[in-house]
């Protein structure tokens, strides 16, 4: 559909890829509303017809992102033939790189403002994630990877792990303190599901590039 014919659904999202795409060269900050129509090539008042400020355009990024997570996770869930492992993989991977495509997107949650939308998201995540790990976690009960007789409770644990380490003080952006979140995470979940030692000791690999570079004496364990 040609541009100058987009219907209201059609601009709406040409203007919250543009954005995306300018938050991502130049930051949230240093993109301004101006910035955002003339990559879009529209009057500018066009912008105020769907969206109140530039932060009203960033919630509708996040609504974004929410639906594709959880389309993501359905599609995994769908997908015949997996193990388990691989299912788990699956949807660390697809994380991973939503995360890295929404890299402005996550330093603007964890200012202090936007805190309580940061944890709507995370809730709203929540609630598409849980059940799809507890399937995971049945299938790997199955397939005699984990051995625990509560799954719901493990799902439960072991997303308060990963949120928890997300929201630690350390910087995760640092390779060195990357590292050692996989090695604590890997080691945390083993021991939630009773694993064998080294399952998931491939969470290194849904590390960032920089920090895949960092140092692996790290991970050994102590």
């Amino acid at each position: 559909m040609s541009r100058n014919r987009a219907g209201p659904d059609g601009r709406r999202s040409e203007f919250i890829n543009a954005a995306e795409a300018l938050f991502s060269e130049k930051g949230f900050e240093s993109t301004s509303v101006e910035d955002i129509v003339e990559r879009v090539g529209v009057a500018k008042g066009l912008f105020y017809y769907y969206f109140e400020s530039k932060e009203m355009l960033m919630t509708a990024m996040v609504a974004k992102m929410t639906d594709e997570i959880e389309s993501n996770i359905k599609d995994i869930m769908s997908e015949e033939g997996l193990t388990a492992m691989e299912r788990f993989d699956e949807i660390l991977t697809s994380n991973k790189m939503m995360k890295e495509r929404s890299r402005e997107l996550m330093k603007w949650f964890h200012e202090e403002r936007n805190q309580a939308l940061h944890f709507s998201m995370e809730e709203k995540g929540t609630d598409h994630m849980l059940p799809a790990l507890e399937s995971i976690i049945r299938q790997g009960i199955e397939e005699g990877v984990f051995e625990t007789p509560y799954p719901r409770e493990s799902a439960i644990a072991m997303l308060s792990i990963f949120r928890g380490i997300s929201h630690d003080k350390m910087k995760l952006d640092e390779p060195v303190n990357a590292a050692y979140a996989a090695k604590v995470l890997g080691h945390l979940t083993e021991r939630i599901l009773g694993a064998e030692e080294g399952t998931f000791s491939s969470l290194r690999k849904h590390l960032p590039e920089h920090a895949r570079k960092g140092p692996h004496v790290i991970l050994s364990r102590s």
